[in-house]
């Protein structure tokens, strides 16, 4: 990876929660819809319902000279920027020919969670450390819809996040009984579900999604620097482990 000085970050944007769901679900700083919002997001609307993970968020982007950045939010990251990422530049190495294949150089980014390190959950049957989430085109100022970023990741070794439902007719009901679905990573409840819409999501003048949401199981402690990361350092375990 070239670790020349990298320029312009694009953000991921803000999740909001489609509500409240109590406990340690929502931080001070986090938004949710309202009442109103939410009853509208639901009705009438298909939507594609995934695990929610608990790790690190990085984009994994291809640049003019065909060297590979990493992002971790606003900042770029390498092997040496902390122990979470260890092993973050052997794997972009051993997965190099693939993310050359499926991003265009200076225009995708391909999003998802690094799972090296526990934060608030120890996963121990991952498929691999990274899981994706989405693809963005930075020309068109667009986020892929979840059946192209499949596409994209088909016939590929890189893995994307479970889906566990799709259709019409959600309530928060349903929302709130899918919070006890088992997950597929550990022996335990799923961290939360981001809900989306089918769609492309054209990102203007905002720093938050209007297409997808999320939602946090009640009893989950938001994994936030400051409180994982006093922790022992724990890594999650793959599943051939």
């Amino acid at each position: 990876m070239n670790t020349e000085k990298l320029h312009y970050v694009f953000k991921f944007p803000r999740t909001r929660h489609l509500f409240d769901a109590g406990g340690n679900s929502v931080s001070r700083d986090d938004l949710v819809l309202s009442k109103k919002e939410c009853e509208a997001f639901l009705k009438n609307q298909k939507l594609i319902i995934e695990e929610k993970v608990d790790g690190a968020n990085i984009g994994i982007s291809i640049r003019k000279d065909l060297s590979i950045a990493i992002q971790n939010r606003s900042h770029y990251v390498f092997s040496n920027t902390h122990k979470q990422f260890n092993v973050i530049d052997s794997w972009i190495d051993k997965h190099s020919k693939t993310l050359h294949s499926i991003l265009e150089p200076e225009r995708h980014i391909l999003f998802g969670e690094w799972l090296y390190a526990k934060h608030s959950i120890h996963y121990k049957y991952l498929s691999d450390y990274f899981m994706a989430f989405d693809i963005y085109d930075q020309i068109n100022k667009v986020f892929l819809s979840v059946e192209e970023r499949n596409n994209l990741l088909e016939n590929t070794e890189i893995p994307h996040v479970r889906k566990l439902a799709e259709g019409i007719n959600f309530d928060t009901v349903k929302i709130m009984d899918m919070l006890d679905s088992k997950s597929s990573y550990y022996d335990g409840y799923v961290e939360g579900l981001v809900i989306r819409k089918p769609i492309e999501e054209r990102m203007v003048e905002r720093d938050y999604f209007t297409n997808r949401v999320k939602i946090v199981r009640p009893d989950f402690m938001q994994a936030i620097e400051e409180q994982w990361t006093k922790q022992k350092f724990t890594k999650n375990q793959l599943s051939y482990y």
